[in-house]
């Protein structure tokens, strides 16, 4: 099975869990057109990997955060959710079979943190969570980067790939 996991936001990322013959995993980044994401480039990357579901964050006003980032972030989510519901309702139409996308879920950020981080470990440490999350659950060392300057973690890589491993345990 192929989850794809999507993390919205301008340092969001996608990722793609398969989970076959152990778990291999697929990032990128989220495609732009000016200051948002990309339909286009969205639909590209669904058609190329051929994912079983898409599961995205789900996104919604802050209070204490400005109108115009609260109005770009759930514009993204939605843009998100309408891109994977036209992927998955052209390919049901045209009958294909090789593209079909089972499943296509929203969560909240605190339903998935809830089931994959530690509740012993300190609700401030939000990032710190979702790197030791990551390095629990994938077994993986190197944990993905981002900059071409300055390496950092890529928190919407790691991220994405949780809401995907949040998903695949939901559906055991």
């Amino acid at each position: 099975m192929k989850i794809c996991g999507i993390d919205p936001g301008k340092t969001g990322g996608i990722c793609f869990l398969v989970n076959d013959e152990g778990i291999k995993i697929y990032y990128y980044d989220i495609p732009r057109a000016g200051e948002t994401v990309s339909p286009e480039g969205v639909f590209n990357i669904f058609d190329l990997e051929k994912p079983d579901a898409i599961i995205i964050e789900e996104q919604h006003a802050f209070p204490g955060q400005g109108i115009v980032s609260n109005a770009k972030i759930v514009a993204e989510f939605h843009i998100l959710l309408a891109t994977a519901k036209l992927f998955k309702y052209i390919n049901e139409r045209n009958n294909n079979t090789q593209n079909y996308v089972a499943d296509i879920r929203t969560v909240p950020a605190r339903n998935w943190q809830r089931k994959i981080y530690d509740p012993s470990w300190d609700k401030n440490m939000k990032k710190e969570r979702s790197i030791l999350s990551f390095k629990n659950i994938f077994g993986i060392k190197q944990i993905p980067e981002t900059g071409k300057r300055v390496k950092r973690v890529h928190l919407g890589y790691i991220d994405a790939a949780l809401i995907a491993e949040w998903y695949r345990r939901e559906i055991k």
